[in-house]
């Protein structure tokens, strides 16, 4: 579930190094604060903080709060992490991260049980292995329980936003020079 808010978040991200047009700054809706702006403003003295979140419409500013809130409520080492997966998909090419917002986005536009049952799947997807995904993939229940659209859709959100693979536990020891 944590690969749904670096994927919000690094929508988000993108959305605000856009240049903006004139009018109105945000209307409560579309992408999130950025994860630098979500950082920045957890740093803030409460009393910084509380002004600028003044500056928000009541909409926006509910969500940055919200936001804010399931950032603070993850552990510290989850926390990290999720700062380390922000961190990489702000490296990754453009073209990258554009194909990346485009599979969000068309996950987003699912139905919420559609995107419950698709996130459930592929959270139980990144605990296995390559041979029981293989396998999962192959089976009669996958196939009846996900149309062949959300099938497509979770491949390529697993291609996108798949957890990067553990360092290999029998290789032998990096020995710097």
């Amino acid at each position: 579930m944590r690969w749904l808010l670096v994927a919000t978040l690094a929508i988000g991200a993108a959305a605000s190094a856009q240049p903006r047009k004139p009018g109105p700054r945000h209307h409560g809706k579309g992408p999130p604060p950025n994860f630098s702006a979500l950082d920045r403003l957890n740093r803030m003295p409460p009393r910084q903080r509380e002004r600028m979140l003044d500056r928000l419409p009541p909409e926006r500013r509910h969500e940055v709060e919200r936001r804010l809130r399931e950032f603070n409520d993850l552990p510290p080492g989850e926390r990290e992490a999720l700062r380390q997966r922000f961190e990489s998909f702000q490296r990754l090419p453009p073209e990258r991260q554009d194909e990346a917002r485009r599979v969000f986005r068309r996950f987003s536009e699912l139905p919420e049980d559609r995107r419950r049952a698709i996130q459930d799947e592929i959270d139980s997807i990144n605990r296995m292995t390559p041979e029981e995904r293989s396998k999962r993939a192959g089976s009669a229940e996958f196939r009846e329980k996900f149309s062949p659209q959300e099938r497509r859709l979770m491949r390529e959100m697993w291609e996108t936003f798949r957890p990067p693979p553990p360092p290999p536990s029998n290789s032998p020891p990096v020995i710097e020079p």
